[in-house]
């Protein structure tokens, strides 16, 4: 696999690219290039260490917010704003599901993916697809539908205690995009003789790219 951050903000200048669309086409170059299996983005890398953390505030609609999720701490829900294909491309099971997909775009019903451990906190022994979470606070917060669990992962250590996370699709995330680098995941059939090809790829998408 690769990890490695992926960037058209220096390489924008004046011409301001259509992020949404670039990392479309990025992913669309990586995915074709030949030996590669699956390709996907992501605001935070697998076992981010050091790249740190993203995290908001969630609340189950239409039920009255749990006391615990008030504190600062309980409330502390981690969140990842990724591409289609990041699930499979990182080995992360779906229970039940369904992926993001090019069609979960700016203006389409915002939706997340959330883990097993955001479902059983929030949820318990009900099933959360379909059921809507309001993500963030005030003018800022969002409704959002759950379409899918996947199993608990590692976030930022291997050593961590299970953390509940919510993943967002970054074709609903402009804000993301404009303010941060993304990386991309790759999975191949043939690490060692990958990086030349996959660094080509991305330098024939914009040459000037970082």
């Amino acid at each position: 696999d690769v990890l490695s951050p992926v960037s058209a903000h220096s390489a924008a200048g004046d011409r301001a690219p259509d992020l949404v669309v670039w990392y479309g086409e990025l992913l669309r170059r990586l995915r074709e290039t030949p030996g590669v299996l699956s390709a996907s983005l992501s605001h935070k890398p697998p076992i981010s260490n050091e790249e740190g953390y993203r995290f908001e505030f969630f609340t189950v609609e239409g039920r009255p917010a749990d006391a615990r999720w008030a504190t600062s701490a309980a409330g502390r829900i981690f969140v990842n704003v990724v591409s289609p294909g990041y699930f499979a491309t990182v080995g992360t099971a779906f229970i039940p599901w369904r992926d993001f997909s090019v069609n979960d775009s700016e203006g389409r019903p915002d939706v997340a993916v959330i883990n097993a451990s955001m479902a059983a906190e929030y949820f318990g022994r009900e099933n959360p697809v379909g059921q809507r979470l309001t993500m963030g606070e005030g003018a800022e917060s969002k409704s959002v539908e759950v379409i899918g669990v996947v199993r608990d992962s590692v976030y930022q250590r291997l050593q961590e205690q299970p953390r509940r996370i919510v993943y967002v699709p970054y074709m609903q995330t402009p804000r993301i995009l404009k303010r941060h680098s993304f990386y991309a995941e790759v999975r191949t059939a043939d690490g060692n003789l990958m990086a030349a090809p996959l660094r080509a790829a991305i330098r024939n998408l914009d040459a000037t790219v970082p």
